[in-house]
């Protein structure tokens, strides 16, 4: 995939992930300045703000062809910097072949901090951290051999909002 796909792609996901939140009745808003949260998410009546990080990639087929992969890098120093309000990490992944995203992945910061663990994280040199999600064809969800099923439209922190 050319550079410029890339960023097509990336504006894609990013405004999948907003439909999900907003068919769910909260508002969305990007920030104007972009200092590491792509979508503020409010739940208007209440003022309650979630911030969200959206994470984009095209599905590459496993060696073995029986599963798909998805790689994503996540800034280090963001995920380890637990602010006042936790970031929800969307993992969005586009199947070529078929024309269509999977289900998005949603985790929040401190759980995908659990699971990354900070040990691993601050023996890390680089500023940047992999993360690489393996996709079966009984829809489970993987990453570092732990089952990350539970985190498959994981909208917990997002109730549908009635109107």
């Amino acid at each position: 995939m050319s550079p410029a796909f890339n960023q097509y792609l990336g504006k894609a996901g990013h405004l999948r992930a907003m439909s999900d939140f907003l068919i769910r009745g909260w508002n969305v808003a990007i920030p104007e300045v972009d200092v590491g949260d792509d979508i503020f998410v409010v739940k208007d009546d209440q003022g309650l703000l979630r911030r969200v990080q959206v994470k984009t990639a095209t599905a590459r087929t496993t060696q073995n062809g029986r599963a798909f992969a998805a790689t994503y890098s996540l800034r280090k120093d963001q995920l380890m910097n637990q602010g006042e309000i936790l970031i929800h990490y969307v993992f969005m992944v586009w199947r070529e072949g078929s024309k269509a995203w999977t289900r998005p992945i949603i985790i929040r910061q401190d759980h995908l901090l659990d699971q990354v663990t900070t040990k691993k994280l601050r023996r890390l040199k680089a500023a940047k951290l992999t993360i690489k999600l393996i996709f079966g064809k009984a829809g489970e969800v993987k990453f570092a051999k732990q089952s990350w099923h539970k985190h498959v439209e994981d909208f917990r922190d997002f109730p549908i909002i009635d109107h």
